[in-house]
């Protein structure tokens, strides 16, 4: 039942009827590869409400700070676990849940935006560098590729559904920022097949 897109709405707290058909395909558990990203993304919604509304910016940054607490890290990567998750995914996908709290509400602004200024601020949050596990070596920042695109996937997603639960979003106005938000990823992917998995020339990909 989790798997469905209507009861995932629903828990969500989202309209159904804001969402493009591209996301309600992407969110169906035949085009998932790992259905149990949506588990991951059903803790982000609850939790990204769980200090009010999360429309609110500092309603979000409560949420996180709870998250960012070990009693409830232990809570999720426990509850992660019971569900599947080996001790590794489940520290993974604990970090997603923070980083996806505070990181998601940038679509009202996307018109604005370029790749290098958006990927700029998400490396500031620790739990998302982390997450893409960046490291130095040799005087040289890595990243890992894979847990890039994991990153840009829960945040394409999640940036998406965070906009579609927000009050007077129109279907039209969701497929528009839509659009904008994809252009970004689009050349975010494209620095990453230049980059070696280096930090410092994905970066200069951006620029």
């Amino acid at each position: 039942q989790i798997l469905d897109l209507e009861h995932f709405s629903k828990n969500a707290g989202l309209s159904l009827t804001k969402l493009t058909p591209l996301f309600k395909q992407t969110l169906s558990a035949e085009a998932l590869e790992d259905p149990r990203r949506v588990f991951v993304l059903l803790i982000w919604a609850f939790i990204s409400s769980l200090s009010g509304s999360s429309a609110d910016e500092e309603c979000r940054t409560a949420s996180r700070k709870v998250l960012d607490e070990e009693p409830a890290i232990r809570l999720v990567t426990s509850s992660l676990a019971q569900l599947g998750f080996g001790d590794y995914e489940a520290w993974k996908a604990c970090q997603a849940v923070r980083w996806m709290i505070t990181n998601t509400a940038w679509l009202p602004e996307v018109q604005d935006l370029e790749a290098a200024t958006l990927f700029e601020k998400w490396m500031k949050d620790e739990q998302l560098r982390e997450y893409i596990e960046v490291n130095e070596y040799n005087q040289v920042l890595w990243f890992n590729q894979e847990k890039f695109v994991d990153m840009l996937w829960y945040m394409r997603v999640a940036s998406v559904l965070w906009y579609a639960s927000q009050a007077d979003v129109s279907a039209v106005d969701l497929l528009e920022k839509n659009i904008l938000a994809e252009a970004l990823f689009a050349r975010l992917l494209d620095g990453l097949k230049t980059s070696e998995y280096q930090l410092a020339k994905l970066q200069d990909a951006l620029s």
